[in-house]
């Protein structure tokens, strides 16, 4: 990527394409989120896209003048290491999820568990706030749109 980009405000969609279309969503970026931290230190383009969900406000810093700001900044060199680590590890749990779970109903239960990592706690558990359409669950965990309101149907859950 030419640049990195910081979400100020808003939420975007990260997702790439299979060579045969399907889409499959990454995740979302809220504010304070870096968006192409990637592709911009490793200059190679990614194939991820990036599309607002809401009107959004983004900064972006052109990749020459952030890798001048990291050689000029151990400290910030040192959290973005940490920030691309973390993009590694929610990969390869996305990977887990996607290749080596074999049921939707486990797929979709697991994916659910992830988000309650970072859920409000309420008295009566945790308090997801879901923006994904079920089509958009779907694509998170290799499915249709379909198979997601059956298996939340079943699950007893209802995302709106």
């Amino acid at each position: 990527s030419s640049c990195v980009m910081l979400v100020i405000a808003g939420k975007v969609k990260l997702s790439m394409n299979s060579f045969d279309g399907r889409r499959f969503l990454l995740g979302v970026a809220d504010a304070g989120d870096m968006v192409g931290l990637a592709s911009t230190v490793s200059g190679d383009p990614s194939g991820i896209m990036a599309e607002t969900m809401y009107p959004c406000t983004i900064a972006a810093i052109h990749r020459q003048d952030f890798l001048a700001f990291l050689l000029r900044n151990p400290i910030v060199c040192q959290n973005v290491a940490r920030e691309l680590t973390l993009h590694y590890s929610q990969a390869c749990e996305s990977l887990r999820i996607i290749g080596l779970t074999p049921s939707i109903k486990a797929r979709l239960a697991c994916l659910i568990l992830n988000w309650c990592k970072g859920a409000r706690q309420t008295k009566n558990g945790a308090e997801i706030r879901c923006t994904l359409t079920h089509e958009e669950i779907g694509e998170c965990i290799g499915t249709s749109r379909e198979s997601v309101t059956r298996t939340l149907t079943f699950l007893g859950t209802r995302i709106s």
